[in-house]
């Protein structure tokens, strides 16, 4: 038995309109991935990034330059390459911790007034979650340390503040 035309119009369409919706679950629901995230890197500097902005320097945007470490506070090392890549856009300029001197003060290379922001990763899945230990290091009397939690919220790192921060 043949269907009329319009029958067969509608099941073609109803046909389409399934297909084109399962092809779109298909992609919408694919695990999340480190590369397809960033991974912790891209954490990382999403929570300096929250740090730059978000910080109780009295120098705050006006320091000559931003000094990023990684690792413990006590012990920082120069972060990646890849991690200086991607701040390569924030101003002041983001530099490795190695280009600035702590003391009474925090100066950079050229002994202007600077920042030292220095992250150490306690927890990182890598893909949807990492918390980072850090903050702020201006001088000898004025500095942060506090918890944060970055995760990939709606296709972006998005960074909080968890638990209390120690200023001096």
């Amino acid at each position: 038995m043949k269907l009329p035309i319009y029958s067969r119009v509608a099941a073609a369409t109803t046909a389409a309109v399934l297909i084109a919706a399962l092809g779109a679950c298909a992609t919408t629901n694919r695990p999340k991935t480190a590369s397809s995230t960033g991974g912790e890197t891209a954490a990382k500097a999403a929570a300096f990034r929250y740090l730059f902005t978000n910080n109780a320097s009295a120098l705050n945007g006006n320091a000559a330059a931003y000094c990023i470490g990684s690792g413990s506070a006590a012990t920082p090392t120069n972060p990646s390459p890849e991690l200086l890549s991607s701040l390569s856009d924030v101003r002041p300029a983001v530099q490795p911790i190695s280009a600035c001197r702590a003391g009474e003060r925090v100066v950079d290379s050229a002994g202007r007034p600077a920042l030292i922001f220095n992250l150490e990763t306690t927890e990182c899945d890598g893909v949807t979650s990492c918390v980072f230990r850090g903050g702020y290091q201006e001088g000898n009397l004025s500095a942060s340390m506090s918890m944060y939690r970055a995760r990939f919220v709606d296709g972006r790192w998005q960074v909080t503040q968890e638990g209390p921060m120690a200023i001096s």
